[in-house]
């Protein structure tokens, strides 16, 4: 699954606050400040039916020098406004690349794109969803509802409409169809188990009149509510974007794949974030409004066989550079997922020329994965990261000695300045036991520390079990003993035998108790930084000081040779 956590960085490991500055430069024995421009902020994606008033916000906008900004809009339709939050009506369908410039009494500017959907539409409810070509809806489209098979890897979806009670069917399952409008109604004594992940799938229909078989689009719904009643299912956008956001959230399908989709796009209105619901993720919204243009290039070409659908799908073959060509524009983004870094220049051409979503790219990217950039929750320079049985993610800080924890959606669990206590010292890497609590190496201070949820429970000063003071590595093996590498550091003291940058790996139960008390032996170990547990529950160390690799087994005894694993 190539959905999952990012964490950008910028300015060394930083993740947010750590955009340019004023500089100053002497000359002479003068200074001058260098002002930096103001930042655009145009807010959205907007949606509203025709005829409403849309109220635009700049208010996120800001000048690093605080002086006054003057917001200047064009609304897409050829119509103009100024102020922080104007208002505008569209009197059409469609969407719209609204324009917001910002300038400050320095006459320095910046100027930032948003999107705004209207959609003409009747009111949610009448429907239980839709399904559109860019911004045309598709009449006469199949459309299917499925569940997640959870029965094994690779398990085909489970179709959930009955077939007698819609009186559709084909090879693909039971089936309802989309009327003019392009909405549709889930009918019939259809049903769900609550728990189960869906998604809908559309297929064929007519654009325009046009009809066109390989117009085939995806949209995560969500859990089956309780009850299984289909009715109370959310209102649903079935459209290219919604469609990319559904190929990759389920391309490695996991527990957590679907929460994801909902971070990407809103699953009402079809149309992709600039920020995550939670407000501290970056979309990257600009990448899957062209890959979704990509798609519309065929779905809306009116036909199958259409050049612009043969370019797409002789860009898209399952393996990559080979495989099965595909003959829907679903498929096809599946196969983008699982292929991300080819033909990429082709796919962005595709997509280039259209603007049925907006904003799109201004240039190829150097590849095809999406990834949402999380921030908040303390983050700083972090360094070590895994995830829990809850799916939820742990972040070692270094500069901040502070752990910072994400739930599977993103949201900081913990606060600005993260965890903190029990002993962290410059963490630099996280293990989860078989508890679900977390394990800290510090890379500074004399111990190693244990943390369940937000409350640490080692000692102020963590459990120090071997005198090597540098802790890099942690592992947690099958009986959930935590193993430590630890280290003297380069230039470090010599052992017995005379080797210098020896370390030693410590073993504590889940309790903390030392196993032995001084840990294992130096000798066979040259400044060890990382370590893993195998199946027979053997650990394996890194030696940065020596170039090899140790291994021990599960009582601590040395089974690699005096010097590790060297070579290869």
């Amino acid at each position: 699954m190539r959905f999952g956590v990012a964490v950008a960085a910028c300015c060394g490991l930083a993740l947010m606050g750590c955009g340019g500055s004023s500089s100053s430069s002497s000359s002479g024995g003068s200074s001058e400040t260098q002002l930096l421009p103001p930042q655009a902020n145009a807010g959205g994606p907007y949606t509203a039916t025709v005829g409403a008033t849309v109220s635009l916000d700049g208010s996120g906008s800001s000048d690093p020098q605080g002086q006054t900004l003057t917001y200047a809009w064009t609304f897409g339709d050829g119509a103009t406004g100024t102020g922080i939050k104007p208002s505008h009506t569209y009197s059409a369908a469609g969407q719209y690349a609204v324009s917001l410039l910002v300038y400050d009494t320095s006459n320095l500017r910046s100027q930032t794109v948003a999107s705004v959907v209207l959609v003409s539409l009747a009111a949610p409810g009448s429907t239980r969803g839709v399904v559109y070509d860019g911004q045309q809806p598709i009449a006469g489209a199949h459309v299917y509802l499925f569940a997640a098979n959870t029965t094994g890897y690779g398990q085909a979806s489970v179709s959930l409409l009955n077939a007698t009670a819609t009186g559709h069917s084909d090879a693909v399952g039971g089936y309802v169809l989309t009327a003019s409008d392009g909405g549709f109604q889930w009918t019939g004594d259809a049903a769900c188990a609550p728990g189960d992940e869906l998604y809908v799938y559309s297929l064929g229909g007519s654009v325009g009149g046009e009809a066109n078989s390989a117009a085939g689009l995806l949209a995560v719904v969500g859990k089956c509510p309780a009850g299984g009643d289909l009715g109370a299912l959310p209102y649903v956008w079935v459209n290219e974007v919604s469609t990319v956001v559904a190929a990759y959230a389920m391309a490695g399908f996991a527990a957590n794949a679907f929460a994801g989709a909902a971070n990407l796009s809103s699953a009402s209105t079809g149309v992709v974030y600039e920020y995550t619901p939670g407000e501290n993720g970056i979309v990257p919204q600009s990448e899957i409004n062209t890959l979704a243009d990509a798609l519309a290039a065929c779905a809306g070409s009116g036909g199958a066989g259409s050049s612009r659908c043969s370019a797409l799908f002789s860009s898209t073959l399952s393996g990559g550079l080979g495989g099965v060509v595909p003959t829907d524009t679903a498929t096809a983004a599946i196969n983008i997922a699982h292929n991300p870094l080819t033909n990429v220049s082709a796919l962005y051409v595709l997509g280039a020329g259209l603007t049925a979503f907006v904003p799109g790219l201004g240039a190829a990217p150097n590849d095809w994965t999406v990834s949402v950039s999380y921030f908040g929750g303390g983050l700083s320079r972090p360094q070590g990261i895994a995830i829990d049985g809850l799916g939820n993610v742990w972040a070692a800080n270094v500069t901040t000695s502070s752990l910072s924890e994400f739930s599977s959606a993103g949201v900081a669990l913990s606060s600005g300045g993260g965890y903190s206590g029990g002993g962290l010292d410059e963490p630099t890497a996280v293990a989860i036991d078989l508890t679900g609590n977390a394990w800290v190496a510090n890379l500074s201070g004399t111990g190693e520390s244990e943390f369940s949820s937000y409350t640490p429970l080692s000692p102020a000063n963590g459990f120090a079990i071997c005198a090597a003071p540098y802790s890099h590595g942690v592992a947690v093996d099958g009986s959930n003993q935590i193993w430590f590498a630890n280290t003297f550091g380069f230039g470090g003291i010599a052992d017995a035998e005379g080797l210098t940058n020896a370390g030693c790996v410590s073993a504590l139960t889940d309790t903390g108790a030392p196993i032995p008390p001084g840990g294992f032996g130096a000798g066979y170990l040259d400044n060890p930084y990382g370590i893993a547990i195998d199946s027979a529950g053997s650990a394996w160390i890194a030696n940065q000081g020596g170039s090899s690799v140790t291994k021990l087994s599960s009582t601590g005894a040395p089974i690699s040779p005096f010097a590790g694993y060297t070579g290869g």
